[in-house]
């Protein structure tokens, strides 16, 4: 889930996490190759709870895990010109994880059955052959009843001819 995004044109962020009623995100930039972000979280639900933040933007890739009330302060390096020039346009983003970083994983690998499979021209290999796996036709099925309330019949017609001419 996007939560925050700051940059030197805009500073600050709040936004509320699964643990922390609230989160504070402060851009601070340090120098030319350095900024801060400054983390302030309160308002805990519960004594032992954590939220899990991605930072990113195109060059930067980091995580953080923040279990306690108070301030966190976040260092980046931005060591490329194009790391400069993509901090100087657009900051850096913050991302929440809703069901934490567990959640989150397993998300990933329910999308990625949905896609992953077909990605050579050898149709006789296994889960990378150049047909749609069986794994991934029933992710997609399962996805569209779950997301959509779409749930899909199984044709009779196995086999369609076309005339290569209309093609």
């Amino acid at each position: 889930m996007f939560a925050a995004d700051v940059s030197e044109s805009n500073p600050t962020a709040t936004f509320e996490g699964k643990c922390f009623e609230e989160i504070t995100f402060e851009f601070d930039k340090i120098s030319e190759t350095t900024f801060d972000v400054l983390v302030t979280t309160d308002k805990p639900k519960s004594a032992l709870c954590s939220d899990t933040v991605l930072f990113a933007n195109t060059e930067i890739t980091h995580f953080e895990v923040f279990y306690f009330k108070g301030q966190h302060k976040l260092t980046f390096e931005m060591a490329t010109p194009e790391a400069q020039a993509d901090v100087g346009y657009g900051g850096i983003k913050a991302f929440g994880f809703c069901d934490g970083i567990v959640g989150e994983i397993e998300s990933l690998w329910n999308l990625a059955k949905c896609f992953v499979g077909g990605l050579s021209d050898h149709p006789k290999l296994p889960i990378i052959g150049s047909h749609v796996p069986p794994y991934m036709e029933n992710a997609n099925i399962e996805f569209l009843s779950t997301a959509m309330g779409l749930n899909l019949e199984e044709r009779t017609t196995k086999k369609v001819e076309i005339d290569p001419d209309l093609i």
